[in-house]
Parts: structure tokens; C-alpha cells; sequence
């Protein structure tokens, strides 16, 4: 498991060297740091005389964290554009009494601690993956660390690997018309795919689909399924779900509180209806209905079968949801626009002192969900609300 996340922060954070953002329609000429800066409040009161260190302290366990160096692939505060930019990155442990912060990656803390910290400085828990992978070594901490800093709303700072931003819709981006999206409908001859690498899911996504392929067909590629990509295969690339896939199944390892993965904001572009499965409240996240079928409306597999068999049969119905999904204008960030925040709270004189013990840390990131809803449970019924 610990070299699976490995994996999976490297990719996160190689990514973070570039600006990583979906645009839809029209949008180019919005820049992620103007958004980011229309979000953020005022710096007038801000003093940014003096230079602000942020340490990456790495590891405290040897080798764990080897593959991964901060300094490198970190962002420079004056590329992103922050509103306020005097923030540096060092990854030198020599700095950490005059650190104003210091960065501990929950996957890297070990039981071995720094021997020493700047007393104004802040410690920032880091925390990208979901509880069910993490905290391992968090009670050796507690009442450590002073800011949290994780993809939960509730953290002090925000810090999602992909955030979701709502564009104001000024029509003067063409819109999907009907006969394109009818177009796009009756293109396609396959109805289901799922793309997976990890076969045994504490979200038991897998007897979920197990149970779906009981009423309708789920092509299933990757180590878990009997369709393997291989490279060059074009049967998984964009262009197979685009052009022949209508719905394509982005479901959760881990159901948590506004845990949603990359494999979520990677695909929203294109010309296939997302169904979901997670524990986040997506509205909560900013991610509108339209962009998505949550499997948490309908009371079991059999249930979303039902409702996607019928969309297979109703070109009309189905074309206008990809037209809705399609004419939502909005932008993807990477998670490299949260260390702005990070820089700005470091500059903000009225920030609170504060600590926080491990309960308190567990309680704010939230638990694991238990799956429910994988069989079928009564008589089937119409789904409500906006699959109605």
C-alpha cells in the first residue's frame, strides 16, 4: 500500500511543475491565477518586508520519501502569480527554527521528530489521500502541528490535488447544439466502460460493478478486468470513451468526506456521462448535478441499470445531458494554487495561534463511509429527483 501512495504522490507532484486546468468554451482567456486571486480576499494590510521560509522536511522514517524532492518540483511563488509572493521553498532541515513553516506529508511522519522549531513558526499537517490511507503515525504528534492543510473543506487550507471552479456563463462561447449532440449520441455503440488498477477497494467498488453486470454489460479494462491495456491500445485511450462509450464509471477506492480523485476532474471533458460513486457532497465542492450520475440516487445497481438502459434506448434524453454537461463553463486548478493560500496566511497578521491534537485532526478530515446500496433491496422503483 505504502508503495502505491508513493506512486501516487509522485504523480501528483510531477504534475504540480505544470499548470494543469481543463477550459471549456471560450474560457482561454481566463488565467488560473486570476482566478485564484478573485477568490482570495485582500493583502492591503499584509507586511511583506521579510521573506517567509516554508520548509518541506521530507521524510522522518529513511527511504520513504526519497523518491520525492519539493524543491524541485515545487512551485515558485512569483510563477504562480500569488497575490503575495515573498514565500520561498527549502528543503534544508538546517532552517527549521527559522522555518515560518514547516511541512509534514502524512505518508512520510514517522515516530522521529525535529529536535527543534521556531516558536512562531507554524507545523502544517499535508494530507492528500483519503483516511482510509492515512494516520498512521499521527498520535506520535500530538498537539504538533498548528495548520492542517488537506483537500477537506474544512482545512486551514484548502488543498484538493484538483479544485473545481465555477466561470460565469457571458455567452460568447458556442454552445453544444442539439443536432451536434445528437450527433455525438448515435456515434457511439458501447455502453459502459470502467478503467481499473486496484481490484480490492475498502469502497468495495468492485461488487458494486460485480452486481451491475448482472442487468447491463461493463467493459472492464486494466489489472481488474479481462480487457488489458497495453500500450498503444487505442480500446483505453480518450479517443475509445469519446467516440464509443457513453458512460464511463469514476468510482471511489476510499467513500469520505469531499474525497473525489483526479480520475474524476481527468475525464470531465469529454463526450461521456461520468457515474460516480463517492462520499463527497459535490455540491458542497461546487460541482454541479448536470456534470455527473451519482449511483447515491438510485437505491442499488439494479436500480441505475434500469435508468441507463433507458437513456440507451432515448437519443433525445441522452443528448441532452451531454449537452448540459458540455455548455457548463468551468476551469480545473491544481492543487500547486493552494500554497498561494498557504503564502498569505504566513503574511496575515491576524491569523489565530493555534494547535491541533490527533483527535482533532481525524475529526476535521473526516471518516470512512461504509458502502451501502450494492444489492438491490425490495421491489425497484423510479429513481427521484433529477433522474426521475
Amino acid at each position: 500500500m505504502r508503495v502505491k501512495l508513493s506512486y501516487f504522490y509522485a504523480l501528483i507532484f510531477t504534475a504540480s511543475a505544470i499548470s494543469i486546468y481543463v477550459a471549456f468554451w471560450g474560457a482561454k482567456h481566463l488565467n488560473e491565477a486570476s482566478i485564484h486571486a478573485s477568490l482570495s480576499p485582500s493583502y492591503n494590510d499584509f507586511d511583506i518586508s521579510r521573506e517567509k521560509i516554508i520548509l518541506y522536511w521530507g521524510s522522518t522514517i529513511p527511504k520513504r520519501c526519497d523518491y520525492f524532492t519539493f524543491t524541485k518540483t515545487g512551485p515558485s511563488f512569483e510563477d504562480l502569480n500569488c497575490p503575495v509572493n515573498n514565500c520561498v521553498w527549502t528543503d534544508d532541515k538546517t532552517k527549521v527554527k527559522e522555518a515560518d513553516a514547516v511541512l509534514f506529508f502524512d505518508h512520510c511522519l514517522g515516530e522521529v521528530k525535529p529536535p527543534e522549531r521556531n516558536p512562531r513558526g507554524r507545523w502544517v499537517f499535508v494530507d492528500h489521500e483519503s483516511p482510509c490511507n492515512s494516520f498512521r503515525y499521527l498520535d506520535k504528534w500530538d498537539g504538533l502541528f498548528n495548520w492542517t492543510m488537506t483537500y477537506t473543506k474544512d482545512s486551514d487550507i484548502f488543498s484538493p490535488s484538483l479544485h473545481f471552479v465555477n466561470l460565469p456563463n457571458h455567452g460568447d462561447y458556442p454552445l453544444l447544439s442539439r443536432e451536434r449532440s445528437l450527433s455525438i449520441t448515435r456515434g457511439k455503440s458501447k455502453l459502459v466502460a470502467w478503467m481499473v488498477s486496484h481490484c480490492t477497494t475498502h469502497s468495495r467498488r468492485e461488487e458494486y460493478v460485480k452486481e451491475l453486470q448482472k442487468y447491463i454489460p461493463v467493459d472492464v479494462y486494466g489489472k481488474c478486468g479481462p480487457l488489458v491495456c497495453k500500450k498503444g491500445d487505442t480500446r483505453c485511450s480518450e479517443e475509445s470513451l469519446n467516440n464509443d462509450y457513453k458512460f464511463y464509471l469514476v468510482f471511489e477506492n476510499s467513500l469520505a468526506k469531499d474525497y473525489v480523485s483526479e480520475k474524476f476532474y481527468t475525464r470531465l471533458h469529454l463526450n461521456v456521462m461520468l457515474i460516480t460513486r463517492s462520499g463527497a457532497n459535490f455540491s458542497r465542492l461546487g460541482i454541479p448535478d448536470a456534470l455527473h450520475i451519482d449511483t447515491r440516487d438510485f437505491k442499488s445497481p439494479k436500480d441505475l441499470a434500469e435508468y441507463l438502459k433507458r437513456l440507451d434506448k432515448d437519443d433525445e434524453s441522452y443528448a441532452a445531458l451531454l449537452r448540459a454537461k458540455a455548455n457548463h463553463r468551468y476551469k480545473i486548478l491544481n492543487s500547486r494554487y493552494s500554497y498561494c493560500d498557504l503564502c498569505k496566511k504566513l503574511n496575515d497578521p491576524n491569523e489565530p495561534r493555534k494547535s491541533y491534537s490527533a483527535a482533532e485532526i481525524r475529526n476535521q478530515h473526516g471518516f470512512c463511509v461504509s458502502p451501502h446500496n450494492l444489492r438491490p433491496r425490495g421491489r425497484s422503483r423510479q429513481p427521484r429527483g433529477r433522474h426521475a
